[in-house]
């Protein structure tokens, strides 16, 4: 039996929430966790946009073995098509299907020829933290010895502070451009390093200075301290706000009450509420209404399920442990979405082709749900509704391995399979 269709449905109503259409009277809907998109609305959103970019590229992908494309339409979870063709323009799919039916007019494209290797979505990382100073091999293996994962707290943070802004760069650039050429072409990029804001700031600032330097980073605040709630209200959301997207709160740091309070705040200036913590409650959930939720236990499934949040699986941050089920998400109907959880504190991993072989064997995804959760899935957690699929509208983001199917990504777990990435329609050098 092959892995079953997830059953959630991120939107409440099935039609556009741009020109009104019903998903009856359109070609494809996309669905985001509280708004969806037409593929009309793609097209007119593309062509009024397309005179002012010119950071993207165009190119025609021909001999795609097998082509996981997430279309929901299709009858397979991953969407498969063998034999494929992908056509991007200006950095958009325009086209995506069987060779055979590729139309003439983007034939004269300049392309590249798979030669029969399959290729898949730009993975989409749900949850890392890239920007950091120092290394913590020394202090990790001391943790190993008395059977943790975990490095003591403040390591990172006092070893960022020593770190030059100069080296910090160099450094953080680095690891994101050995990211992106594993095939993350998006990723969320969280502090939580250092609890002064000053210090939260900065990286954040360096998160903005290196947003296309390897994966297109989504900036968001986590808060992993505990400070007085008016401290953090009135310094740390004032200072850090204007530079994120999201907020992380740890809900192992905060009472309920604050995370209540802190949440309401960061709605109000316009950032969106994500969830993490091993104590992590229902009523919390509720409450809260956040978009995704790091590592949570069966016991919140429910609550997750009625407030559409997705279940974030990051297997190197239980690698050891005790490893977080994703089967009751999904049997309840949890759109879940996997993450490297690329950050010096647990096991440092930058690639998500990795992480898709580990949560095979540490969450119980089936192959196609871990590359669907690495992609598609972590596009919902990233609110994101171009990324994670490759359709008419999508944005050009492609890895194509040097495999013939994309369970290879399990099978041979621990090499690089990345042939070639296209991010935005531009081929990354380096590969």
């Amino acid at each position: 039996m092959g892995p079953s269709l997830p059953t959630i449905r991120l939107v409440r109503q099935q039609y556009c929430s741009f020109c009104g259409k019903r998903e009856s009277e359109v070609n494809h809907l996309v669905l985001g966790r509280s708004a969806a998109i037409c593929n009309e609305c793609i097209d007119l959103c593309s062509d009024v946009n397309r005179g002012g970019v010119t950071e993207t590229d165009s190119v025609l992908l021909t001999g795609i073995g097998q082509l996981a494309t997430n279309d929901r339409y299709r009858d397979d979870l991953l969407g498969l098509i063998e034999d494929a063709a992908v056509a991007i323009v200006d950095g958009v799919v325009r086209w995506a299907g069987p060779e055979t039916e590729l139309p003439a007019k983007y034939r004269q494209i300049s392309g590249i020829d798979c030669a029969g290797r399959a290729a898949c979505p730009g993975f989409v990382d749900a949850s890392t933290r890239p920007v950091f100073g120092g290394v913590q091999s020394q202090a990790f293996a001391a943790s190993r010895q008395r059977g943790s994962t975990s490095l003591p707290p403040g390591t990172t943070a006092r070893a960022t502070a020593a770190t030059s802004p100069a080296r910090l760069r160099e450094e953080s650039g680095a690891r994101l451009l050995r990211m992106l050429q594993h095939g993350t072409t998006a990723a969320d990029a969280r502090t939580g390093h250092g609890s002064p804001p000053a210090t939260e700031a900065r990286l954040l600032d360096l998160v903005a200075e290196l947003h296309n330097v390897g994966p297109t980073l989504t900036p968001t605040l986590r808060l992993s301290h505990h400070e007085d709630i008016d401290v953090l209200m009135t310094e740390m959301l004032a200072i850090c706000g204007p530079r994120s997207q999201f907020i992380d709160i740890d809900c192992d740091v905060f009472e309920t009450e604050d995370v209540s309070v802190i949440a309401k705040e960061a709605r109000r200036l316009g950032l969106g509420v994500r969830l993490s913590g091993a104590d992590l409650d229902p009523a919390t959930i509720g409450a809260v209404d956040p978009i995704s939720v790091d590592n949570p236990h069966s016991a919140v499934a429910a609550a997750m399920r009625a407030t559409r949040s997705v279940a974030v699986m990051v297997p190197a941050a239980t690698y050891g442990g005790a490893p977080t089920d994703a089967r009751p998400f999904l049997d309840a109907g949890v759109a879940v979405a996997l993450a490297s959880g690329t950050n010096p504190d647990t096991m440092y991993v930058e690639s998500q082709q990795l992480a898709i072989a580990m949560a095979t064997v540490e969450n119980g995804l089936s192959v196609e749900e871990s590359v669907w959760a690495a992609t598609r899935g972590g596009a919902f957690a990233l609110d994101d509704e171009l990324r994670g699929w490759i359709g008419r509208g999508s944005v050009g983001d492609v890895v194509i391995f040097d495999a013939p199917t994309v369970a290879h990504l399990c099978y041979q777990a621990g090499s690089n399979l990345a042939w070639r990435v296209i991010k935005a329609g531009r081929q990354i050098r380096g590969l």
